[in-house]
């Protein structure tokens, strides 16, 4: 177990490119250094708002990197990642051996699957991002073109602060990754409940279970992942490529 709660090799885990001081990755926002790294240490759900004027004056910034690369939702198909790195910005202290090597293939097979260069009449991705993770490092996904658009989520939650945001998803086929299962995750698909008029899918292997709660984090292709499991279904990273690049 690690003594300290991010993955200080993050940046060369994801393969991109990056100018930061870690856990930030990007430069742009090292002018709120300070207040990222508090709020990636603590992460214990004491809130759900981001009610502080340092927080709105964040949260505008990210919006407005968000919105620069972000790209129109044309698929039919959608992977929405749900705080993907969180672990990795937040739980690192939190795992033993087992769940660390799982967190790597995790991290390994998502990085895998963005990198792909799915043609985007595929597959859209869409990411479900809290403010200080998005500013900490996941705002490079978006940066490198990984990402087609961003839904900040609340304070550690999967809500959305804006559930209009997914509500051009509606008619989509919707697939789901990150975590936590039972938290975050289960949150997002909640509000895609009340939303989407299709099943949705979860891509097992693209699924973390908290640290905290589990000694292994790995979820099994067929495990229950939330308590709506008659509305929803778990499918295999394999089997999940397979599907959308049918012609």
């Amino acid at each position: 177990m690690s003594n300290q709660y991010f993955d200080s090799s993050l940046g060369k885990k994801i393969h991109l490119n990056y100018a930061g001081e870690i856990p930030i990755l990007n430069n742009e926002f090292l002018k709120w250094k300070d207040q990222i790294i508090l709020n990636l240490e603590r992460t214990q759900n004491t809130k759900n708002e981001y009610d502080s004027d340092e927080e709105n004056e964040l949260l505008l910034e990210c919006r407005k990197h968000a919105e620069q690369f972000r790209k129109p939702i044309e698929s039919e198909n959608v992977l929405i990642l749900v705080h993907p790195l969180y672990l990795h910005l937040s739980h690192m202290n939190k795992v033993n051996h087992q769940s660390e090597k799982e967190a790597n293939e995790y991290l390994e097979k998502l990085m895998k699957l963005l990198t792909q260069k799915i043609p985007k009449k595929k597959l859209n991705i869409v990411l479900v991002e809290t403010l200080y993770h998005y500013a900490a490092a996941s705002n490079i996904l978006v940066k490198e073109g990984l990402v087609d658009k961003v839904v900040f989520s609340q304070y550690d939650e999967g809500y959305p602060v804006t559930e209009t945001e997914l509500s051009e998803l509606k008619n989509k086929n919707i697939y789901l990754g990150g975590g936590y299962a039972g938290y975050c995750l289960n949150d997002t698909i909640s509000t895609l409940y009340r939303i989407c008029k299709k099943k949705l899918w979860a891509v097992s292997d693209l699924v973390l279970k908290s640290p905290i709660s589990h000694s292994s984090i790995k979820v099994k292709p067929s495990e229950k992942i939330d308590v709506y499991m008659s509305k929803s279904k778990t499918i295999s990273l394999d089997d999940f490529v397979n599907k959308i690049m049918k012609p």
